[in-house]
């Protein structure tokens, strides 16, 4: 695969380098006046993740910022640049130090082509992966993280999020209980004071309607985050009753959790906590727990998913008994 994917590379550049030196003759008909230029934001065409078709291995994303991703044996990063008909957009790459220019042309909403006269006319085909079938995506909707600090919506491979205030917005591809987005801006403001452009990943841990969203070092500059999102709903489930799970902060502690009367008490080791204040939004919940002092106050979040489980901010999750 290695082998074939520096072949291509340098038959793009050689495919570009020929088309770019071509000398013009006197019996030459005079070009046709040149385009009005494509005006800045028209890269829509290109913005996405692209596949090729025949091995399915490569993968080259354009976000639209004017940054590109090409993914084969390693990463390839750079910026591209539309042409002014709008029909190709042209990428650069550095490989052992030497830098290489590779121009794709559009063939349709959904298909990119590269032709090599040094493979006999043969094409290379990539195809738009966000646009792949989204009607049974598993990932659509609405979702809420059960701190309570993001949202996030998913829809026919558009991704928006909102964390701590500030809206971020990509694409999305879906491979079966995992999605990627194309790189997405970080604020300073988010990224530990200065702006990172990174592509985030998500897992799908549990039904359709709980997934694990982690945001990468570049972006913590520690650690990657795994931050729980759950389906949002307009539902009020019915909290009353005894749960059980573990309590991830307490060393995966058995525990239960007893709802009553907008109340609510947690057993876990021999120790108990008592909550007299639960509020309900939709299928989102919040504890107010009291320790000892009346003033030694904490708080925890959460969301029932539809799978009839409740997870909390800290990764616990609890189940119903019946």
């Amino acid at each position: 695969m290695k082998k074939l994917v520096r072949v291509s590379l340098f038959v793009l550049m050689a495919l570009t380098l020929s088309l770019a030196i071509g000398c013009k003759h006197d019996s030459d008909p005079e070009p046709a006046p040149a385009p009005e230029p494509v005006k800045e934001g028209s890269r829509t065409p290109f913005v996405g993740t692209w596949m090729d078709e025949e091995s399915g291995e490569i993968t080259l994303t354009f976000n639209d910022d004017g940054t590109y991703v090409l993914q084969s044996y390693e990463q390839f990063e750079g910026k591209y640049h539309v042409s002014p008909d709008g029909k190709t957009v042209t990428v650069t790459t550095t490989e052992d130090g030497k830098e290489e220019t590779i121009t794709v042309t559009l063939k349709s909403e959904d298909t990119l082509e590269l032709t090599s006269p040094d493979w006999g006319g043969k094409k290379v085909t990539f195809t738009k992966k966000v646009n792949a079938d989204f009607a049974g995506d598993r990932f659509a909707g609405e979702w809420k993280s059960t701190d309570g600090s993001a949202t996030a919506t998913l829809k026919d491979g558009n991704f928006t999020t909102v964390m701590d205030g500030e809206e971020l917005k990509g694409t999305y591809t879906v491979d079966g209980r995992n999605a990627t987005t194309s790189r997405v801006q970080f604020p300073a403001e988010l990224a530990g004071g200065s702006e990172v452009s990174v592509s985030l990943t998500m897992k799908m841990v549990d039904a359709n309607d709980v997934m694990v969203l982690t945001v990468p070092t570049e972006v913590t500059r520690r650690e990657p985050l795994d931050m729980t999102f759950v389906k949002k709903s307009t539902k009020s489930d019915d909290l009353t009753g005894t749960w059980t799970g573990n309590v991830v902060s307490k060393n995966n502690a058995d525990a239960t959790i007893s709802f009553d009367n907008n109340g609510a008490t947690l057993r876990s080791g021999g120790a108990t906590v008592v909550s007299t204040n639960v509020t309900r939004n939709g299928n989102f919940f919040t504890i107010t727990w009291q320790e000892g002092n009346p003033l030694d106050l904490s708080e925890s979040t959460g969301l029932v998913s539809a799978s009839g489980k409740a997870w909390l901010d800290d990764g616990s999750v609890f189940t119903k008994q019946q």
